[in-house]
């Protein structure tokens, strides 16, 4: 904003000339929300292959590819390719939020050059003219109000509240900073009034562009989820390293074979290690996990989000429209003789009136308020589709429907003739209406109608002095009011025939209004706080008011901290991670943009995994920032939402707790996917390094492998994808932000059970081949290592079947859950036995996978074998893993 000493006023009358305009374009540029220069789509798309597991699988299928096994290596790069597109489709979509700030621009001006008004285009707006604002008028540039006639503008868009702000005139002889309510900017819209404007500042050098800037700039933090991916393609690539060099030097140094032909078995096998459908399962069961938050109304835009939710330990919310209705309604009456409760919330007309717990009946007060509801304002309220919709003051659009709730009075029919409008210097406004009779009623700020009131009547109609004392017992009413952070307006008339002065008023009564909070918000909050969520409010309304909404949800205490903007916008970072670290009993009000970015980084750096609420222009740098951005479906801007990791369809505070419960299962659910698939894994390595050890031939072929990680290991793990926990979840405080998956102990239990899977995997093929005349270093025909091979390959496959039943009771005992509730994995076993009993028994199958028929006697005695697995792994629960615990 230039200082007054550097402001050159333009004439009001003749605004600017064409050349002058043309000179200030060249200096200063156009209108515009400038874009950072786009990264091409391709090299977005090519970073989606930087990842470790992705990697190693490409790899993969290449040695698949050299060793003449194409359709494996097809398979192979069929999944990574998904996973690409999928990632690459979030990354771009994360994208688009600059886009919807270029919407909210206003496309056109009016504009004052050359002594004539003018409509042209926006982006041709430059410092010094003369824009021509009214009611309806979306504001083209940050400029100074240089004449005024009762302006107000909605500035939600930049400070998230949705109350009309009043703007006063700037005097081109004073010397000070123009004040906020002396300007207006772009982006925000004229809700009432007229002005001429002189623009100050442009494009990304305006408020709005500041915001805009902001959000091009914050950088999203790497998710737990993309952290926890990097270090197992890390995990995985240490160990397929390490089989490739120990399969190398048995091979060729000890076993002396060809170092071409021992480097690609090594590598084979290697890859055998590789999970290669962790990826696609993982993505599997995001999917799932955003299809059950949409069910909760909780929109998730990026697969990674499903599971950050989980981690939330810290929430950062905005008051209004989240933490309240977004609507204001009328609570309260009181005159001077009785007071009225008023229920239902928001802009529907239902709720009843009542005095001392009994319906209120018709009364000369009541009157009165219903006709100053009906006639006595500017606002518009319409119904559309289930949804009211206002056209001017929330204020006063609950004053309307205070109107429609006195149903029980007789609605009176007067016409108005005389209209004084609402100003900043009265506070009030009024209507002459007529009939048989004139009254002339008057609504306004309390301390100034009472200002202008000589009297006050009673419920029977008859007038009294309105004494000093009387006056101080109004004003108490009023400050008590205030203090439960109620809007108060007071109600006055005259019934003077033919007189529009707004003097010796008779008083009627005071109405109190809210943006009430919504009914579900308190239990949610307390919620939250049993599940360790720190709650914190940040909001652009005053201290006063937020703290009145914040106690009265429980949120912070009487002896809360309360810091503005004031407070906090010289502290470093540092200095602001303190603060929050050394008060969780704190709100935050008057905050801008920046602070609430701050607030977001801040919390980060103290080890919190954040979750930002917001609706407006100026909660997008935030949303941006956090680890998880919550932006509001229903009262949300564009920007917002495209902001935004997840979008609330019902715009309710309860939706974000209910979508972090799934957020923790969808952890619990990976952990049980993860040591599922490793497990598995590791018993496939450790069969073929046994065999290997042991002088064997090949227990299995590279085909059946690839078969048992992509095809029926599938089934199970999009099970477990699925599985649902048998405790609250939201009893227990967030995991920390550093816990890693592959934890010492979780590690310890998968390689415990992929060495059981092995060597029932190996036994089984050994104790075929015994049990047909076979002994060691006898060779062996075809058909009896077929046989050998195919009853491994089911023992595979039965063992990590029941090996799914233990990672879905993974950390406690099998016995103590509910397994009927485990359907799909239920549904999995009915559908996996058939289709191994098909692969092994059908021509056509046993042709394309070179197996053969097993016996019956066989077939049972290897799910026996099978089952044993979970046998040991209960041991394990019940005797080793306390021990690690």
């Amino acid at each position: 904003m230039p200082k007054p000493s550097h402001l050159k006023f333009t004439n009001l009358k003749t605004g600017l000339s064409h050349k002058e305009a043309f000179t200030l374009q060249t200096k200063y540029g156009f209108n515009t929300i400038e874009q950072k220069e786009k990264k091409n789509l391709l090299i977005i798309f090519l970073a989606e292959f930087k990842d470790l597991m992705i990697i190693l699988l490409i790899i993969a299928a290449v040695i698949a590819i050299i060793n003449n096994e194409l359709v494996d290596g097809i398979v192979i790069l069929a999944i990574v390719m998904l996973n690409a597109v999928i990632s690459f489709v979030q990354q771009y979509r994360a994208e688009k939020a600059l886009e919807a700030l270029q919407n909210l621009v206003s496309p056109h001006a009016k504009v004052i050059r050359e002594g004539k008004p003018q409509l042209i285009s926006a982006k041709d707006v430059v410092p010094g003219d003369i824009l021509i604002v009214e009611s309806g008028d979306r504001i083209a540039a940050d400029s100074i109000v240089v004449e005024n006639s009762n302006l107000y503008t909605q500035e939600s868009t930049l400070t998230g509240e949705s109350q009309p702000i009043e703007k006063t005139e700037y005097h081109q002889s004073s010397n000070d900073t123009p004040l906020p309510r002396q300007m207006v900017f772009m982006g925000t819209e004229v809700s009432n009034g007229f002005a001429k404007v002189q623009v100050v500042n442009i494009g990304t050098r305006t408020k709005f562009g500041r915001i805009a800037d902001l959000t091009q700039t914050t950088k999203k933090v790497e998710s737990p989820l993309q952290r926890e991916i990097k270090r197992i393609g890390i995990f995985v690539t240490k160990i397929t390293l390490g089989i490739t060099v120990v399969l190398f030097f048995i091979g060729y140094l000890i076993q002396g074979k060809e170092l071409v032909d021992t480097l690609l078995f090594a590598t084979s096998v290697a890859v055998a290690a590789v999970p290669e459908g962790l990826p696609a399962t993982i993505t599997i069961a995001l999917a799932l996990g955003v299809q059950r938050l949409a069910k909760k109304k909780a929109i998730v835009k990026q697969l990674a989000s499903a599971e950050t939710l989980g981690s939330t330990s810290c929430i950062i919310t905005d008051k209004t429209g989240t933490l309240t209705r977004n609507e204001m309604t009328a609570i309260l009456i009181i005159t001077p003789e009785n007071q009225y409760e008023i229920t239902g919330n928001g802009y529907a007309p239902t709720g009843q009136i009542t005095c001392n717990s009994q319906p209120a009946t018709a009364n000369q007060h009541l009157r009165l308020i219903k006709l100053a509801g009906q006639f006595c304002n500017t606002t518009l309220l319409n119904k559309k589709k289930n949804k009211y919709e206002v056209i001017g003051d929330p204020t006063e659009a609950a004053i309307i429907v205070l109107h429609q709730k006195l149903n029980f009075i007789e609605l009176e029919k007067y016409k108005v003739t005389k209209t004084n409008p609402f100003d900043s210097e009265r506070k009030r406004m009024s209507v002459q209406i007529s009939d048989k009779t004139q009254y002339l009623l008057v609504k306004g700020a309390p301390e100034f109608v009472l200002q202008q009131c000589t009297s006050y009547i009673t419920s029977d109609g008859k007038k009294h002095k309105l004494t000093e004392q009387i006056k101080k017992e109004i004003l108490t009413a009023n400050s008590k009011m205030a203090d439960q952070a109620l809007r108060v307006i007071a109600v006055a008339f005259h019934e003077r025939p033919n007189d529009t002065t707004e003097t010796n008023l008779t008083y009627v009564g005071l109405i109190g209004i809210v943006d009430p909070p919504r009914k579900e918000v308190k239990a949610v909050i307390q919620k939250a706080k049993q599940a360790g969520i720190q709650i914190i409010v940040a909001t652009g309304d005053n201290g006063h008011t937020a703290k009145a909404i914040a106690l009265q949800l429980d949120i912070i205490t009487p002896n809360a901290i309360i810091k503005t903007h004031e407070d906090i916008k010289d502290m470093n970072l540092y200095d602001l991670q303190q603060l929050l670290k050394n008060n969780t009993d704190i709100l935050f009000a008057r905050v801008t943009p920046e602070d609430k970015l701050r607030l977001v980084q801040a919390q980060q750096a103290n080890g919190q995994v954040v979750a930002v609420t917001g609706d407006g222009v100026n909660d997008a740098p935030a949303l941006k920032q956090a680890d998880i951005g919550v932006a509001m479906g229903i009262a949300g801007t564009d920007v917002s939402k495209e902001a935004a990791n997840m979008i609330l369809a019902n715009d309710k505070f309860t939706t974000i707790i209910n979508a972090i419960q799934e957020g923790r299962n969808v952890y619990i659910n990976l952990k049980k996917i993860i040591f599922y698939l490793f497990s598995s894994n590791i018993g496939e390595i450790i069969t073929i390094f046994l065999a290997i050890l042991l002088n064997l031939p090949a227990p299995l072929t590279a085909i059946l492998i690839l078969l048992i990680n992509v095809g029926t290991d599938s089934l199970p793990a999009i099970a477990l994808s699925v599985d649902t926990s048998d405790h609250d979840l939201l009893t227990v405080p967030p995991r920390p932000k550093e816990t890693r998956i592959l934890e010492k102990e979780y590690l310890i239990h998968v390689i415990s059970i992929g060495l059981v899977i092995g060597l029932i995997t190996i036994g089984t093929f050994v104790s075929v081949l015994y049990s047909n005349g076979w002994h060691w270093g006898n060779p062996i025909t075809d058909q009896l290592h077929t046989k050998a091979i195919t009853a491994a390959f089911v023992s595979l496959i039965l063992v990590q079947f029941f090996n799914a039943f233990n990672a879905s009771s993974l950390g406690s005992s099998i016995l103590k859950i509910n397994l009927w509730k485990k359907k799909l994995l239920l549904l999995s076993t009915i559908a996996t036995l058939p289709l191994v009993f098909a692969i092994t028994e059908l021509p056509l199958f046993q042709k394309i996978f070179s197996i053969t028929s097993l016996s019956p006697q066989l077939w049972l005695t290897i799910f026996l074998l099978a089952f044993s697995v979970i046998i040991i792994d209960e041991l394990y629960k019940l005797i080793i893993k306390p021990k690690n615990a």
